[in-house]
């Protein structure tokens, strides 16, 4: 075995000697570390100067010159921060401000700190007339980066009458040249900077962008060259150039830029959006959005990164994650005519009609003679069933553009889908005269074709499209839509599988075969067709809908719901899937999480119609009549002449008890569409409330002849037949009703009519069954509260409505009638309760009534006077104006009380505390 020993000796040694020798070595002195600073910096070595100034003033913190030094140096190496603290130490320490006011400068305006330059930066005479110069320069640019644009250019010519040749202020007044798109003035004056200074980083900087605003692309990459080889902070410059070379098609330098900033500012947003843009052009649109979206995260203000995610997702076939990317980047720039395209045609292609033409108006009315916005806006007057118009816009563009087959097969198309077929056939040739290789003409032929059945025509397009693009998914997608019209259903499924062959999870595709798997009810095969859409397409949220509806149809309601849950969170600024979970959640009478789940996507949708609609009901089924007036009037004002607008406006007004604002909406509603039913219904149930059974049966009357099985019709004619005392007759209509289809307001109400006639147990049981089936429906739950009260079991009722809240904390009227029962007997919890219902809904009428109830049963009748002055002044309603006259009596107003009374009942008007009010009026005359 060899001996180490001696060697490991001779290595003992060395090691011995090594430490030796470091150990004995003099430690440097503080002079001697400056000296060694000022070598590395005049070697361009600015980090190794920096950690020597830092050991000199380890020795010495309060050497003058030495924090000048490192002051100055953060300056050149662009640490602003750094630089100012150091450079407000040297002066705390005694050195003349005076003499750092320009370095102080440089590193404030590094920061943006333009007021504090404003503040700090004075012109000392005794600088020099170039160094007074700079320091007005630097005021001018913090005037300009505070928006006072003639405070900075006052500054500039002062630095200019100074320094005549100072290149910071003519970049500064270049910099106001190019605010008012005078290019050439702003490019002679950056020349004249860089000829006296042609080190100055930033005026090759600003020279780069007005060479790419002049679309000179060359000259503008080698400025950002030069600004990146003379700036410190060259960082951003880096991003700029990646960009500008992604937009000139040098990818590969685009990339090696991207990967450099990143490594350098591993945080700044710029390099992942860049990287975005890179892969977007690429056609890498998954990692484009990956990068995007980190972007997104560092800097939610910059507004190009919302728009090309919005680009990306519309490149991938996502229209709701596009509008809701849109929908930021236009809150960033409301003005933005790209941004107001992009969403009208994502709203057009989603069938948002009227949203898209609101969007575009502003558009076409600025700009009359763009191709895109005349001919976007065409198609969505079309869509709207205004012809007219749509075809004005067509005719307007051909006379700009006579030869362009675009707009010919856009009015052929138009012109088709109004049955104007000649003339859209005519329009469709005339294109494909110009260019027979123009492919959307003959597309759009061919589905004219399908669409009036003339299937020999069709089948000769189809071949010419199959000829010029043979084994293609386009010309067996249509030759499939062809056969599935002809009726020749297995025949398309074999075209369609072809199709999906050649190109696996063609959402398309797969989507037509989906839906022949469903109409035979295979929803086995057409689960498994989405599924492989989502392999190929993970963010393809139609496919991920259309898994839900199959749910549905199977009966999976769990699942459907679950389905809907992951949808929503994967797609957290989509407005459909929430609005699909919403109304989910409004059916299990889960109308807090609704509107939960409403209210957090609302400030992206702040106009969207459907959304207003299902968070007004959500509000309207809770009992929040107050937000839910406002929401109403929201959406009528958005949609003046929608009937469902002017039908929900009148449910709020029903809640409310202002029956005559209830009608008039109503009456508008169906003024707009004679058949919506809904709201001649309500005008039956209006009638009803207001005591008129006669003009109630008169329009019920006309109902019935249109709707004669109609599941709502037939509870209505029940609950008329209750108002005219027939509730055996009634009983037997809510029957029919509910075997047609099963209702919880049909078993409410066909449980109080057993009532009527004597059979409280049938009452009692119908409610029961329908809780056992869906024991998550409150308002049945809440129905059998009033049942339990009339029955005067209110222990049984009360437990039945804490049973409620555990499950909705929030429903307003549960806590309104908890207090409303347990105001003499705990007067304390019913405080608790009423006060709660008050914070949910503070606008609600009859909570307020509740709580100057509960006030006045707890002894504190002044604040009860003060809750129930404005309700009583507002609310005409009986009960509300006998309790305000018992409050006034509690307030020794007897004489008010008495004349409030007697006005109360004048009025012939039935209420349950009627007989109450006559003897208080009694007591109180005698």
């Amino acid at each position: 075995m060899p001996d180490y020993s001696l060697w490991f000796r001779h290595f003992f040694f060395i090691l011995l000697v090594t430490f030796a020798f470091y150990g004995c070595a003099p430690e440097l002195t503080e002079a001697e570390h400056v000296s060694r600073a000022k070598e590395f910096q005049e070697k361009g070595d600015f980090r190794a100067a920096i950690i020597e100034l830092k050991s000199a003033l380890k020795k010495n913190p309060r050497n003058q010159e030495t924090r000048t030094l490192l002051g100055e140096l953060y300056v050149k190496v662009g640490n602003g921060p750094s630089a100012e603290k150091e450079l407000r130490r040297a002066i705390n320490l005694g050195v003349s401000k005076e003499a750092l006011m320009s370095p102080l400068a440089k590193a404030l305006a590094m920061q943006n700190k333009y007021q504090e330059i404003l503040n700090e930066i004075n012109i000392p005479q005794s600088l020099s007339s170039v160094q007074q110069a700079e320091l007005y320069a630097y005021r001018g640019d913090a005037w300009l980066g505070l928006g006072k644009r003639e405070k900075a250019e006052a500054a500039y010519k002062q630095a200019l009458n100074l320094d005549p040749q100072s290149p910071l202020a003519k970049l500064g007044i270049a910099r106001i040249a190019m605010g008012d798109k005078k290019i050439s003035e702003a490019a002679r004056l950056v020349e004249e900077a860089l000829s006296f200074n042609p080190e100055l980083g930033r005026a090759w900087r600003f020279k780069a962008k007005i060479l790419e605003a002049q679309r000179k692309l060359k000259g503008a990459e080698e400025a950002y060259t030069k600004a990146i080889q003379f700036n410190p902070i060259n960082i951003p410059d880096l991003a700029s150039r990646a960009l500008l070379r992604i937009e000139m098609g040098r990818l590969e330098e685009a990339a090696k830029d991207i990967q450099v900033v990143k490594k350098k500012a591993p945080k700044y947003f710029l390099g992942y959006f860049s990287a975005g843009l890179l892969a977007l052009k690429q056609q890498r649109f998954d990692d484009a959005l990956s990068e995007l979206e980190q972007a997104r995260k560092l800097n939610e203000r910059y507004p190009q990164t919302h728009y090309f995610q919005g680009l990306t997702f519309l490149l991938k076939g996502q229209q709701l994650q596009t509008e809701a990317a849109i929908r930021r980047y236009l809150s960033l720039v409301p003005g933005s005519v790209k941004g107001h395209q992009v969403l009208a045609w994502v709203q057009y292609k989603m069938k948002h009609y009227d949203a898209a033409k609101n969007t575009l108006a502003p558009v076409v009315e600025a700009l009359p003679k763009d191709l895109f916005s005349r001919m976007l806006m065409s198609r969505i007057e079309f869509a709207l069933g205004n012809h007219q118009k749509a075809i004005e816009h067509m005719q307007a563009l051909l006379e700009l553009n006579p030869d362009s087959p675009g707009l010919y097969a856009q009015l052929g198309m138009g012109l088709g889908s109004i049955g104007k077929l000649e003339e859209g056939e005519k329009a469709l040739k005339k294109s494909l005269e110009i260019n027979p290789d123009f492919l959307p003409a003959r597309v759009q032929l061919t589905m004219l074709y399908l669409r009036n059945k003339r299937f020999d025509e069709a089948r000769k397009e189809i071949s010419i499209i199959q000829e010029k693009l043979p084994d293609s998914v386009l010309g067996l997608g249509l030759l499939g839509l062809l056969q599935v019209k002809q009726g020749h259903i297995e025949e398309a499924e074999n075209t369609f599988e072809q199709a999906l062959a050649l190109e696996p999870g063609n959402p398309a595709i797969a989507h037509n075969l989906a839906q022949l798997a469903a109409d035979r009810n295979d929803f086995k095969k057409a689960r498994e067709l989405y599924k492989q859409v989502l392999k190929h397409h993970p963010d393809n949220l139609n496919a991920a809908m259309h898994l839900v509806m199959l749910d549905a149809m199977e009966g999976k309601a769990k699942s459907a719901i679950t389905h809907l849950e992951e949808i929503v969170q994967k797609h957290p600024d989509v407005l459909a899937p929430r609005l699909s979970l919403a109304r989910t959640y409004i059916q299990m009478n889960e109308f807090g999480r609704a509107q939960s789940l409403l209210e957090k996507i609302r400030p992206l949708y702040p106009d969207s119609v459907p959304l207003l609609m299902v968070l007004l009901e959500a509000q309207i089924e809770e009992g929040q009549i107050g937000r839910a007036q406002d929401t109403a009037k929201k959406l009528r004002d958005l949609a003046p002449n929608s009937p469902l607008s002017h039908f929900f406006l009148a449910q709020v007004f029903m809640k409310s008890g202002d029956f005559a604002r209830a009608q008039m909406h109503l009456e508008k509603a169906v003024l707009l569409d004679k058949k919506f039913l809904p709201a001649h219904l309500a005008l039956v149930k209006l009638e009803i409330k207001k005591g008129d059974l006669k003009n109630a049966q008169a329009i019920l009357t006309k109902i019935k002849k249109s709707y004669p099985e109609n599941p709502k019709v037939l509870s209505l004619q029940a609950e008329l037949a209750m108002r005219q005392n027939e509730p055996q007759k009634a009983i037997k209509l809510y029957q029919r009703a509910l075997a047609k289809k099963p209702d919880s307001e049909t078993a409410v109400a066909l449980s109080r009519a057993y009532w009527r006639v004597g059979k409280q147990e049938k009452a009692e049981e119908t409610l029961d069954d329908w809780l056992k089936k869906y024991p998550q429906d409150l308002k049945v739950a809440y129905m059998r509260s009033v049942l339990y009260r009339t029955m005067g079991e209110d222990k049984r009722a009360i437990k039945q409505l804490e049973e409620i809240l555990q499950k909705n904390p929030k429903q307003a009227d549960v806590l309104n009638d908890l207090a409303w029962m347990l105001r003499n007997q705990d007067p304390d919890k019913a405080l608790q309760y009423v006060e709660k219902a008050v914070e949910i809904d503070p606008n609600a009428g009859m909570i307020s009534d509740t709580l100057a109830m509960v006030l006045l049963a707890r002894g504190e009748r002044g604040r009860a006077l003060t809750v129930m002055q404005p309700v009583a002044e507002k609310f005409n309603f009986p009960s509300v104006q006998y309790h305000w006259a018992k409050i006034l009596v509690a307030n020794r107003r007897r004489q008010e009380a008495i004349k409030v009374l007697e006005k109360l009942l004048n009025n012939r008007a039935s209420f349950p505390e009627r007989e109450e009010a006559q003897n208080l009026l009694a007591d109180l005359r005698n």
